[in-house]
């Protein structure tokens, strides 16, 4: 390497980020032979063995080992590299065991025993099927200790339902447990798990005890069902009766365990205030984005509903509508992320070493894909990011007091970052931010998070019920996407009128008198928070909303826009004469528009229980393509986030199943197998996309809208609605090569820029956003939306 290179000069204003670098590793590699063995490789996302693709241990957890069976001699192995500075790999090679199944080590779950009571019910252990061809059918757990009774969680609303891996695949198993004595330890547990035909083997749970007032982890149920964790710290002092206690909610750092003794004693017990420390679904997990900030509101609703159940200090009830949102680097970034979108919730906000957003942190302007694109392609792009851009939605703090905390010589997180969003804050309300920048610190120290200062700013700002932040006469409140937006004044935007640009409402209050105004929003609605106003009268736009009274509140009744015949009455009171604000009440209007839980972009269908369905028809070659994509994405949703996805054949999925999941469908689905699952084939057909074989230059083509795309090897991934308000997304092209691309354009990390359809054509790999040839997002009735979308034109 060159000694002349100045890497201080990228270092110093990007952080790590500035010496980011990729590239390939080619070798050969000889078995001696045939057989199966049991591959992992440290440091990186993916590598090939042949054409095999296998899933690489990025972050070196030591879960991602997985067998390949190969022939005698030898075959070439590639392993893409990328990383930051003096980055590197590692892989190991060895014979599988001589079983069908292994347990994955150092990746189970259990909830901790509080004062001799299991503190929550669920825990999860994880399997590896060892058969590269065949899958693992009926898994069973059993366990004969007398003390305590094992259900293995197979559906959460099917548990009857066979639970089956597919070939090589690895997945969480989750099992809910039942005390029926008072625990004492040491104790654990030893499960026997069995499958159809294969021999039964056993796994030993151990389980930590703790005394109340330490530090616990207790288990929940995650939006998509699988079993997660997160650690509580209770108060020094009991809640007050009537309200309970607010929380102080901090978002970990990147290779940070939540459970860590490094983090969890970086918080000192406080005196009337929970913490709560979540996970984010693994320890890099997805930058508290998307799933990320689901599982940390999951975590906060779970503890909960342990508090006041628990029968260790029930009356230390939990008020999750008061939180103090805190968090270090990557956390620091969580917590913008979660005090910009839940502003109601926010008692106060304290991010450290934060990052504000994708696009100022990590390296995307070194990327070549971007210097072949139309400017208008790469703002559509980059919109499926812009409901993470804190600085955009700083706009909600106004009101709520916050501090920033960065080191001086913080060369991993430049300090930049939080100076910038505090000027934000400080130019919309001068002196409305404290900055608290410490000369000569790096990174992390002692106190970081908890020293004196930051202690004050917590202690100042969590106090006891009914206390909950004043909301200012006049705020706004915006989106990019109702999905991911809570709410703020109690002001919850429901629908845009063009998704995926800019939604504002901006409010004010006089007396009981609320005057607002729209700017792209087609419904809204407004809901009851403790200690809060509630409008008494409300004008839209400068309308008055007809018939608006103290029981008009979301999500019972919402205010949607309604078209009315223009007379000249109306254009003299309203303007355009065309519109009005009126009230519309329940939740018939999803059934043939997009809400929120259906609003988009690709990544939404993480954010519940997922099924993954491979496409049969084709050839035998090509299915078996499809399905080893289908297995593969399991297996990298696992390494990413602990998903536990079942894999099924598009000819065998049970449709009672599939009717209770957001699905993701690889290669060319047979329809008649999907249209027998109630309200599924409808919902497909809702979308303007169609793939016809044997165009006229005699390839396959993608139309789009009724916009022909002819040609070999183009890709498609568009979102579908699906059955009981859920998602599909489906994955296929014009031929095999076409459905492996668009496969590579699977959200599966945070960052990812992918709308809700993107058709690629061959060039996609090597050029990046070059090779898109359409992009953009669906209408609220799902049909193409010309001013959110992007074609190529031939």
């Amino acid at each position: 390497m060159d000694s002349f290179v100045r890497w201080n000069t990228l270092s110093t204003p990007f952080g790590y980020a500035g010496t980011m670098w990729q590239g390939w590793a080619v070798g050969n590699l000889t078995a001696t032979a045939d057989g199966t063995a049991l591959v992992s490789c440290a440091g990186v996302e993916e590598y090939f063995i042949d054409d095999i693709r296998m899933r690489g241990d990025m972050y070196g957890s030591g879960y991602g080992s997985f067998p390949v069976t190969l022939s005698a001699g030898t075959h070439i192995i590639r392993v893409r590299l990328s990383g930051e500075g003096n980055g590197g790999f590692g892989c190991n090679f060895h014979a599988a065991q001589n079983v069908d199944f292994m347990f994955v080590e150092g990746d189970d779950i259990v909830p901790d025993i509080v004062d001799d009571r299991l503190v929550s019910a669920y825990a999860s252990i994880v399997l590896l099927n060892l058969r590269t061809k065949n899958w693992l059918k009926d898994v069973q757990i059993t366990c004969s200790d007398a003390r305590v009774s094992v259900q293995l969680l197979r559906h959460i609303d099917y548990p009857k339902r066979s639970l089956d891996l597919a070939p090589a695949q690895v997945m969480p198993i989750h099992i809910q447990l039942t005390a029926k004595e008072a625990l004492s330890c040491p104790f654990n547990i030893t499960l026997s798990v069995s499958a159809d035909g294969v021999k039964a083997q056993t796994r030993t749970l151990v389980f930590n005890c703790v005394t109340y007032g330490s530090p616990f982890r207790f288990t929940f149920l995650d939006a998509d069902h699988a079993v997660h964790y997160a650690v509580a710290i209770p108060p020094l002092n009991d809640c007050p009766e009537d309200g309970g206690c607010p929380v102080l909610l901090s978002t970990h750092g990147a290779g940070v365990k939540a459970d860590g003794g490094a983090w969890v004693g970086s918080y000192s017990r406080k005196n009337l205030a929970w913490i709560l420390l979540p996970t984010g679904k693994r320890d890099f997990g997805f930058d508290w984005e998307g799933v990320g900030r689901v599982n940390a509101l999951y975590a906060l609703s779970a503890l909960a509903d342990i508090y006041p159940r628990s029968s260790v200090a029930p009356q230390n009830k939990v008020d999750v509508s008061r939180v103090l949102f805190a968090g270090h680097s990557m956390g620091g970034h969580g917590c913008l992320e979660l005090c910009t979108h839940e502003p109601d919730r926010a008692l106060g906000c304290l991010p450290a070493a934060g990052w504000i957003k994708h696009t100022q942190y990590h390296p995307f302007y070194l990327r070549l894909g971007d210097s072949y694109a139309d400017p208008i392609l790469e703002a559509i792009l980059a919109s499926a990011n812009t409901e993470h851009s804190t600085d955009i939605y700083s706009v909600h703090l106004k009101g709520i007091p916050t501090m920033v905390r960065m080191g001086g010589n913080d060369d991993n997180v430049p300090p930049w970052h939080l100076r910038r969003f505090a000027r934000l804050l400080n130019q919309r309300e001068p002196g409305s931010v404290h900055v608290s920048e410490v000369p000569g610190q790096g990174h992390w120290w002692d106190g970081v998070v908890d020293d004196s200062e930051m202690d004050s700013f917590i202690v100042s700002h969590i106090k006891s019920a009914p206390y909950r932040v004043p909301l200012p006469d006049s705020f706004t409140m915006i989106t990019m996407n109702p999905a991911s937006s809570g709410t703020k004044g109690g002001v919850k935007i429901l629908q845009l009128q063009i998704p995926y640009r800019l939604a504002r409402i901006s409010v004010d209050i006089k007396d009981s008198v609320w005057s607002v105004r729209t700017e792209n929003v087609r419904r809204f609605g407004i809901q009851k928070w403790p200690q809060r106003p509630f409008p008494g009268f409300i004008t839209v736009n400068g309308q008055p909303v007809k018939k608006w009274s103290a029981t008009t509140d979301w999500p019972n009744f919402h205010l949607c826009l309604h078209k009315v015949e223009p007379t000249s009455e109306s254009i003299l009171q309203h303007g355009s004469g065309d519109v009005e604000w009126k009230i519309c009440e329940g939740f018939d209007w999803q059934k043939g528009e997009r809400g929120p839980s259906q609003y988009g972009p690709a990544r939404q269908v993480l954010e519940g229980p997922l099924s993954i369905i491979y496409g049969t028809n084709g050839s035998s070659a090509d299915v078996q393509v499809y399905q080893q994509l289908a297995i593969g994405l399991s297996s990298d949703l696992y390494m990413q986030g602990r998903f536990g996805v079942s894999v099924y054949a598009d000819e065998e999925i049970p449709h009672e199943i599939a009717a209770t999941t957001n699905v993701i469908m690889i290669g060319r689905i047979k329809h008649d197998s999907i249209s027998r699952i109630e309200g599924a084939a409808s919902a497909l057909t809702s979308v303007p996309v169609s793939i016809q074989d044997g165009g006229s230059n005699g390839f396959g083509c993608i139309v789009l809208s009724g916009m022909s795309m002819c040609n070999a090897g183009l890709g498609i991934q568009y979102l579908s609605p699906w059955a009981n308000y859920k998602l599909a997304l489906l994955i296929s092209g014009t031929d095999v090569h076409g459905v492996k691309r668009a496969a590579k354009l699977f959200p599966k990390k945070s960052g990812l820029e992918v709308p809700d359809f993107v058709i690629t054509d061959p060039s996609f790999g090597a050029v990046g956003a070059g090779g898109i040839l359409a992009a953009g997002y669906w209408s609220n009735h799902w049909s193409f939306e010309p001013q959110a979308s992007y074609v190529r034109r031939p």
